[in-house]
């Protein structure tokens, strides 16, 4: 029964119809890797996995191409690949150490993402028609579109170069005598030799975008989010090739190359021809500026320090950049904050000003709180990232030997590795017959400095260490061996 219902539906042509061009794109790995995000336990589970894996893929990505990846990432991300076996969420510590170590090596590894990766790979590929099965990536397939654009537009210019070429007319009737058909072919060549400009126009823009296609899936940077800002370059080369002819006359001949190369070049590069319109613009009608016009000024860009140490007296310092000057009556910007970041309160940018100090104090966490901090203005928003750490504290300062009469080895804890940029330690002692460095430097990702004790008698005491700006630690130095 199953042999004969199918035969049936092959010799069904709607059927024959819908399998040629349901064949036009089919998925070789089912899905791409993605989980949506869901609010069950088990879907935030699957979702964290993923995460896991993809930065698993994004190391070995990384590793084969012979990057220097820090090893505190390798060993981060190897010790996460413990969790892929867990049938529950994993405590927030665990979350948060992983979800740091990505966060580092996706910063490193920018513009390669998983996405790109997969997007420039054959393996999350589809086929073309149902008889080709070797799947393309993202990336050849959008290149060998942009191919057949570029030969099509070709043909166009061909057809338009020669439309009124003489020793044609002789294989084709009069217009008058034409039949139905061949009228409409007259006025599609027609149209083709009005929108000749234009054409070289779009023929640039392809031509640059075939060859950026080749450098970004050389690199494995294609983004699939980008398409839309690449048609939009097929548009504005389009668009160009057109404006060309308001600056010159084709007639004129005072230029040194033709108007067809002129469109050619624009449509080659767009940003150029709008910067020069925007200039002239500019020349010919002045800005006013937005504190005497009354302009909106809307939030551009949050800048604040993307780490910082939690329950420090000094505040955190950043700055709001609106992207016009402020009104008369100022700009009002108000704050929000995710993931435990601490809201600023609102900022005043004043009249004639682009920006203004945001300042703010944050609390001690009891662990590691990672969100962001987004800035309002005018209806609309500009966002920073925000990670607030635990502070640091010296735990113990120690010696393999008992404090003796003149050099001595010592070494310096503190309570975790340091988690970002380099951390300062002060140190003090009330022992007149100590000498001890005023200050150790200790790198990120280690949480011990050594420095030395030089003593003129074996006195006992204690040295004071305060560990950035936190409460100072009076710590008596022991001995282990």
């Amino acid at each position: 029964m199953s042999d004969s219902s199918n035969t049936g539906s092959m010799l069904n042509p709607l059927n024959w119809f819908k399998w040629l061009f349901t064949g036009l794109r089919q998925p070789v790995t089912p899905g791409t890797g993605k989980v949506p995000l869901s609010p069950t336990p088990e879907d935030d589970l699957k979702t964290f996995k993923q995460e896991i894996r993809d930065a698993r893929e994004l190391l070995d990505f990384a590793i084969a191409n012979g990057r220097s990846v820090d090893d505190d990432i390798i060993a981060g991300i190897q010790n996460a690949e413990d969790l892929l076996t867990a049938t529950a969420m994993p405590s927030p510590d665990l979350r948060t150490k992983f979800e740091k170590v990505y966060r580092d090596l996706a910063r490193f590894m920018a513009p390669v993402t998983v996405e790109t990766l997969h997007a420039t790979s054959d393996l999350y590929g589809s086929t073309f028609l149902w008889f080709f099965r070797i799947p393309l990536s993202e990336a050849k397939r959008f290149s060998e579109n942009l191919f057949a654009y570029a030969i099509l537009t070709l043909i166009f210019i061909i057809v338009a170069e020669n439309s009124g070429n003489s020793g044609l007319r002789h294989f084709f009737p009069a217009y008058e005598q034409s039949p139905q058909w061949l009228r409409i072919l007259y006025l599609f060549v027609s149209i083709l030799k009005t929108i000749k400009p234009s054409l070289y126009g779009l023929l640039g823009a392809l031509s640059y975008l075939i060859r950026s296609a080749h450098d970004y899936n050389n690199n494995h940077s294609f983004d699939l989010n980008r398409k839309p800002e690449y048609y939009n370059r097929i548009l504005l080369g389009l668009i160009a090739g057109s404006i060309a002819f308001l600056f010159i006359d084709p007639n004129s001949g005072t230029t040194k190359f033709g108007p067809d190369a002129l469109a050619f070049l624009v449509g080659y590069n767009t940003d150029n021809l709008f910067s020069l319109i925007e200039r002239l613009g500019t020349t010919i009608v002045p800005n006013v500026p937005a504190a005497s016009a009354g302009g909106l000024a809307t939030a551009a860009k949050l800048s604040l320090p993307i780490d910082v140490y939690g329950g420090s007296p000094t505040p955190v310092s950043g700055t709001i950049i609106l992207s016009d000057v402020a009104p008369a009556a100022g700009v009002v910007v108000s704050f929000k904050s995710t993931g435990g970041a601490p809201t600023p309160a609102d900022v005043t940018v004043p009249s004639g000003q682009k920006e203004a100090p945001v300042k703010f104090t944050t609390e001690k966490p009891t662990t590691t709180q990672a969100g962001t901090i987004t800035a309002s203005a005018n209806g609309t928003t500009a966002t920073a990232p925000f990670t607030v750490h635990v502070p640091l504290t010296a735990t113990g300062v120690s010696s393999s030997t008992p404090i003796a009469k003149g050099t001595n080895q010592m070494k310096l804890q503190l309570s975790e590795k340091v988690p970002f940029d380099t951390t300062s330690v002060s140190l003090t002692t009330k022992v007149p017959d100590w000498k001890i460095p005023a200050q150790l430097k200790i790198d990120k990702g280690s949480d011990s400095a050594a420095f030395t004790l030089e003593a003129d008698t074996s006195t006992a005491g204690s040295i004071t260490a305060t560990v950035n700006d936190s409460e100072p630690q009076e710590i008596a130095p022991k001995v282990m061996p």
